[in-house]
């Protein structure tokens, strides 16, 4: 069982938003974290767990995330970039 909570209902957009953006096996090399296509422009893609925007030189293609890894990745998401509020 997850220890993170998050609620679909309470939160569509975010939910939305990380699974179009979801690289579900590309990973950052400092944190392993699974990282989001950017749509800011700045870089190609972004770490929420960092808070970064980073470049293909600073990813690896890993393990594919898991459940807890994607309900985290929401968390953070919510958190960060409040597309609900």
């Amino acid at each position: 069982m997850s220890i993170y909570q998050f609620d679909i209902t309470k939160n569509p957009k975010t939910f939305a938003y990380v699974l179009e953006k979801s690289t579900v096996n590309l990973r950052h090399n400092i944190c392993d974290s699974i990282v989001l296509v950017n749509t800011n422009g700045k870089s190609e893609y972004q770490c929420l767990h960092c808070d970064e925007d980073i470049d293909v030189k600073d990813i690896y293609s890993g393990k594919f995330q898991n459940t807890e890894e994607f309900d985290k990745l929401l968390v953070i998401a919510r958190d960060l970039l409040l597309l609900d509020h």
